[in-house]
């Protein structure tokens, strides 16, 4: 009779053991969550770095339409002036029947041609929150213009970003009264 009760107690194991225990099932569902939160973190951190990296190349070529613009412009000024009330500051270039001014504000750069003080035509070169400009004129026959732009990331740190500083030069009358 013995051998029968082992046989029927190994059976009794045997098909017990078939299917998992909830610890074995807990363990699976914690190290599949654990998989699918780091991988939901790695797709948001590459969204944030699209973005930052979208950013950064608008900024770019906003920058350098801008440049181009102010030099074309500048190089056919007969002079300048700079202005400043508050915290916006303006550059105004006078050419021959030709005033060009460039206003800038917290986010942006407007660009304005007014023709026998009728304006003609305006551009908006869009900056990036927390974009500083200053405009600097120095020398004098020939003077030349400066346009620097910083930004620093608003999500990052002040003590670890380092700020971003896109800088125009440009002299005044270099071509004054049409191209040659």
């Amino acid at each position: 009779m013995k051998p029968y009760r082992t046989t029927h107690k190994n059976e009794h194991r045997k098909a017990h053991r078939d299917g998992f225990t909830l610890i074995e099932m807990l363990i699976v569902i914690t190290i599949f969550v654990f998989l699918l939160a780091s991988a939901a973190m790695a797709i948001g951190t590459l969204f944030r770095a699209q973005g930052d990296l979208q950013d950064e190349l608008i900024e770019a070529n906003t920058a350098s339409r801008l440049a181009s613009q102010l030099r074309s412009d500048a190089h056919l000024a007969n002079s300048a002036e700079l202005t400043r009330d508050g915290d916006t500051t303006s550059l105004r270039l006078l050419l021959p029947n030709t005033e060009i001014s460039y206003v800038a504000h917290a986010r942006r750069i407007i660009r304005t041609v007014n023709q026998s003080e009728n304006e003609t035509h305006r551009e908006v070169f869009s900056l990036l929150e927390g974009t500083t400009t200053e405009w600097e004129i120095t020398g004098e026959n020939p003077a030349f213009i400066t346009l620097t732009t910083s930004f620093v990331s608003p999500a990052l740190r002040e003590s670890i970003a380092r700020p971003r500083v896109h800088r125009v030069e440009t002299s005044i009358g270099l071509h004054a009264g049409g191209a040659r």
